[in-house]
């Protein structure tokens, strides 16, 4: 996850490496879910904010953006870092908020 402290840069959020925590449980409707990354940064305002995210080893389709956002209902900044990135997965995750990095970006 080197790149993303310079990823989020580009999307207004700041964050320090070393508070990047991989495999971290989070409470979502009273239940403890794990999320491949999380953690706290600043806004461009100076707010506190969330990020939490999934890394895929191939490429990232729809089906992966609909089960990370059923899966994932806290208030966070939430992406999908993967392979490559199909065409109905950028659709989908734009619909429902969440962005999308792939490699080769």
């Amino acid at each position: 996850m080197t790149k993303l402290p310079r990823l989020l840069v580009d999307d207004g959020i700041t964050i320090r490496r070393i508070d990047i925590r991989l495999g971290y449980p989070v409470r979502v409707d009273g239940k403890e879910r794990e999320v491949g990354v999380y953690v706290k940064g600043k806004g461009k305002d100076g707010r506190d904010i969330i990020v939490i995210g999934e890394v895929k080893k191939g490429r990232i389709d729809r089906s992966d953006v609909r089960r990370f956002h059923e899966a994932k209902g806290v208030d966070a900044f939430k992406f999908i870092f993967g392979h490559t990135i199909r065409p109905e997965a950028e659709e989908e995750a734009g619909a429902r908020g969440i962005r999308l990095h792939a490699t080769y970006m």
